[in-house]
């Protein structure tokens, strides 16, 4: 795995102790080594598509090919929730690439931050029903307490708001769309998740290698081996959820999600 990026860019602390440390006779050996870290470190890649838009096979993929990736963080949300801007920036000069929520929600304060210099993917499904049907297939093994989509997405179920999350997810896409294709359509790539992804597009698109010829396929829905604590969780939720669905969508018929977008790190 390639090392961390720090937050100014530079190569990372131990490298350049390393090679401030060196004998003569060593020292252009290390300072070479170093100058290939900061070239390496330098890549930066942030997917900004939606949950259950194959974000897990993305992540498997950048593993695969020696990427430096993060996929979702409860450090990096925690600060999301507290808007503590500065220490997202900080979290996301670390490693090179970064996906999940919340950083769908940051676009605009990442292309602030890293401009031309990063590379921007937007993830999506086939369309907004079949990413609602995804979604509530996610919900299933929902913890009864302990679920965080509230927080994101504003209800603690997608049931009984099929129209508000269709329309949002249309709007996120059309909205992250249109920002890079006005800004920077080269660094800017749309990934539709299915049986025909180019892989060779994309491995072009970042600037790497396979290291497979399959696109892996990781957290397909119906694989997961139920533990006894996931089979609870089912039951409940299949009781739950139907009722939680009836009843928001008489309460709420008309409801939109309105999400907190990070349009700078900068306060």
């Amino acid at each position: 795995m390639i090392g961390a990026l720090q937050a100014d860019n530079r190569a990372p602390v131990s490298a350049i102790r390393l090679a401030r440390n060196c004998q003569p006779a060593h020292r252009c050996i290390c300072t070479l080594q170093l100058m290939c870290e900061r070239t390496l470190c330098a890549m930066k890649i942030f997917c900004l598509g939606l949950p259950k838009t194959g974000l897990s096979s993305l992540l498997s993929f950048m593993f695969d090919n020696g990427v430096a990736a993060y996929g979702k963080s409860h450090t990096l949300s925690k600060y999301y929730y507290a808007h503590r801007l500065a220490d997202m920036a900080r979290f996301y000069d670390q490693g090179e690439y970064h996906c999940d929520v919340p950083t769908p929600f940051a676009y605009e304060a990442l292309f602030e931050r890293y401009g031309s210099n990063a590379k921007y993917i937007l993830s999506t499904r086939q369309d907004a029903e079949t990413w609602y049907a995804s979604m509530l297939r996610h919900n299933i093994y929902a913890h009864p307490v302990k679920h965080k989509q509230k927080r994101f997405f504003g209800t603690r179920f997608p049931h009984g708001f099929k129209g508000a999350y269709t329309d949002f997810y249309e709007r996120h896409n059309e909205a992250v769309a249109e920002f890079f294709e006005k800004r920077s359509p080269a660094n800017f790539m749309i990934m539709k998740t299915g049986s025909d992804f180019d892989i060779d597009a994309l491995c072009s698109f970042i600037g790497v290698e396979p290291t497979q010829a399959a696109y892996p396929k990781a957290n397909v829905s119906g694989t997961r081996e139920e533990t006894p604590s996931d089979a609870f969780k089912r039951r409940f939720n299949g009781v739950v959820q139907p009722l939680y669905g009836q009843i928001c969508s008489r309460l709420y018929p008309d409801a939109v999600l309105k999400l907190r977008y990070i349009k700078s790190f900068i306060a």
